[in-house]
């Protein structure tokens, strides 16, 4: 198995001289635990379907958490038979923590939302895509889950006071 020093330094593995399968480098090294049971069948399943693509977390220090991204491609002879499996890891720790972080504004942009017990709606003004919170939803009588493709589609469904619909649809809302 060969590493470059890149890849030894995301894996955290040692100077010197490595163990020669794979699973014996892989024991070297400090993957979270919960990502341990998973790799020898992922590897496997990767090498039957021709390709391997993971994302797995090591621990290069108590209290330090990094995520890998493994791809690889699995080259077969004539008979189906692997040979060889090259591939690439790139560390993804930034856009996890990205994710993590937006994930967790989301989620308290929502218990803000139904706290105030408000509908809202987000509308592109350009393309006319509409969203409309379920509280909004709930406001208008509509059913829970009800989305509309587009502000027409919307429009032709609300029921308005044909006295109120002018002043309630500003220019910028209608057709």
């Amino acid at each position: 198995m060969f590493l470059s020093e890149r890849a030894r330094q995301m894996l955290v593995l040692p100077d010197g001289p490595l163990p020669g399968t794979r699973t014996a480098v892989m024991a070297l090294v400090p993957q979270h635990p919960d990502d341990v049971v998973s790799w020898d069948k992922r590897v496997d399943d990767g090498i039957a379907k021709g390709r391997y693509e993971r994302e797995y977390r090591v621990m290069p220090k108590p209290g330090e958490v990094r995520w890998i991204r493994a791809r690889a491609k699995v080259y077969k002879d004539a008979h189906g038979a692997a040979l060889r499996m090259t591939g690439s890891l790139a560390d993804i720790t930034e856009a996890k923590l990205a994710e993590d972080a937006l994930r967790a504004s989301e989620q308290r942009y929502s218990l803000a939302m139904d706290a105030a017990d408000e509908g809202h709606f987000d509308l592109n003004i350009d393309t006319g895509e509409l969203f409309i919170s379920e509280r909004l939803n709930g406001v208008y009588g509509f059913a829970p889950g009800t989305r509309f493709a587009n502000r027409r589609e919307y429009l032709d469904t609300v029921r308005l006071y044909p006295e109120d619909a002018e002043s309630i649809t500003p220019r910028w809302l209608a057709p």
